[in-house]
């Protein structure tokens, strides 16, 4: 794809412009950044209504067959760009950006008009008087003098300039193209033709690629007319045919690009607003049931899914888009809820070794639980005190002389728990427990083979040990008073039993 030769080429189209304005037709960039809300009319009502932030630069036609070149400042905050040529908008695809060039490539069924030749290398001195060329709404030829040159060859010009006039043409006395208007950080200067050229010729391997995604593209040539709807808003006038209404619908469809989705649905929001207005309506609640209240609801059904999407596939999309927010608001988050306060409500159970130094040497084994009924603080707490109910069991094998034999005997305890339990630290702590332990032994020295039940009331247990998170391990003891019986008398044994349990707790 190579530029036509200079003299197959059109001579500068601009160079009949008389004076400040002029008919005939410029590239225009459009380029669109993130949605927000101005006010326009629907008809004869003012409304508010979604509309892309909008720039339109100048431009120049470098090759006939679509290759365009504009600032690379104008792109800085592009997030949509189009091509107008006349009364046509075209999709563009960026094909080449460095520091100061941007060069667009588009589709389009007939050769464009070059601006002028690339063969042709002008130069213009200090002093030497050249013209601009603002593509607004009508090409405004404006006429400049060179101050400067800097090391670069680029022109420095007097004056100041407008956006419409950044990414055009300039041109000397004899309608021959110096170059494109470009803006860095030292302002305005001209870029030379030789230096387009070599951003062409560096580009040109692969327009082939490009141009061939460009028109796969369907979607694209769809929002090149949704941005050309969008100027009409500059004017303050919403316009949205039919034909484009039922495209964008399309479109939308199969479009999963965020910044598309949304720039889609505020042109389909904006279509609903117009069929309020010929239905001589402010809102949807007003309008009766029929066609166009379906029409409505369809419309703005769909510029809410998608919103939706553009917000599912990029969050940040709202930041820019404040309709958004109102078409299709971001689901409210479940609340966080905080660990429960209750997940530390885990009884105290301990199960291990016990003898009983009272009554002989003796050996066993105890198991107790105890279930909080008032517990402070959470699992995160460090100082932790519970207040339970339960109860306990223990085994134990007595022998009288120290020696195995015929006059071992056992005995069974059975008991309540009532009391309290404290926690000091969170991982690594202590343990700390008391309780009134009141219950019956079954089984004693002189019982033989006839053992019976025989209560203790007067009876209290006590634990203390390390903690490693829930689980235990404490040095227990149990002190009661034991009423025991036979035909001739009544007496009260003593039982204290020590221990050592492991187990787990709040």
């Amino acid at each position: 794809m190579r530029p036509l030769a200079a003299e197959a080429q059109s001579p500068n189209p601009f160079a009949a412009l008389p004076g400040e304005t002029n008919e005939t037709p410029c590239p225009r960039v459009l380029v669109a950044g993130a949605l927000h809300t101005v006010q326009a009319r629907t008809g004869a009502r003012e409304r508010s209504v979604p509309a892309p932030t909008l720039h339109v630069h100048g431009a120049v036609v470098l090759d006939p067959r679509g290759v365009i070149a504009t600032s690379a400042s104008a792109l800085a905050e592009a997030r949509h760009i189009a091509v107008q040529l006349g009364d046509r908008v075209l999709p563009a695809a960026v094909v080449h950006r460095d520091a100061d060039l941007a060069l667009l490539l588009v589709s389009s069924d007939s050769p464009l008009e070059a601006s002028g030749p690339l063969d042709v290398l002008s130069t213009s001195g200090v002093g030497r008087s050249v013209r601009t060329i603002a593509c607004g709404t009508h090409a405004d030829a404006r006429d400049r003098r060179v101050t400067a040159v800097d090391a670069n060859g680029a022109l420095v010009l007097d004056g100041t300039f407008d956006s419409s006039e950044i990414g055009g043409p300039v041109f000397d006395e004899h309608d021959a193209l110096l170059g494109l208007l470009v803006r860095d950080a030292s302002g305005p200067r001209v870029l030379p033709v030789a230096s387009m050229r070599a951003a062409f010729d560096q580009t040109l391997p692969a327009l082939a690629s490009a141009h061939d995604a460009l028109r796969a593209d369907e979607a694209g040539l769809v929002l090149a007319r949704v941005l050309d709807a969008a100027t009409r808003l500059a004017s303050g006038e919403v316009v949205a045919p039919d034909e484009l209404v039922t495209a964008v619908q399309t479109a939308g469809l199969r479009t999963v690009e965020p910044a598309r989705l949304a720039l889609f649905a505020g042109f389909l929001w904006n279509a609903s607003l117009l069929a309020l207005e010929r239905a001589g309506v402010a809102t949807l609640d007003e309008l009766p049931p029929g066609a166009t209240r379906d029409e409505v609801v369809g419309l703005q059904s769909a510029a809410r899914d998608l919103a939706r999407r553009a917000q599912a596939l990029e969050p940040a999309v709202l930041a820019g888009a404040p309709f958004l927010t109102f078409v299709a608001p971001a689901p409210t988050p479940e609340p966080v809820v905080p660990p429960s306060e209750r997940r530390g409500w885990f009884p105290t159970f301990g199960l291990g070794y016990v003898a009983d130094l009272a009554n002989s040497v003796s050996n066993g084994f105890q198991i107790g639980v105890v279930f909080p009924v008032l517990l402070t603080g959470t699992r995160g707490s460090r100082v932790r005190f519970g207040f339970g109910v339960g109860g306990g069991f223990s085994f134990e094998l007595h022998q009288d002389d120290g020696g195995w034999d015929d006059e071992e005997w056992e005995s069974f305890d059975v008991y309540g728990l009532v009391g309290g339990t404290l926690r000091i630290g969170r991982g690594i702590g202590l343990l700390v427990q008391a309780a009134w332990a009141p219950g019956m032994r079954f089984g004693c020295a002189s019982c033989g083979n006839e053992g019976t039940w025989n209560p203790s009331l007067l009876s209290f247990r006590f634990a203390a040990g390390p903690t490693f998170g829930r689980f235990h391990m404490s040095f227990t003891a149990r002190v009661a008073s034991v009423m025991e019986e036979d035909r001739y008398d009544v007496w009260w044994s003593l039982v204290a039993q020590v221990g050592v349990v492991a187990g787990l707790s709040f």
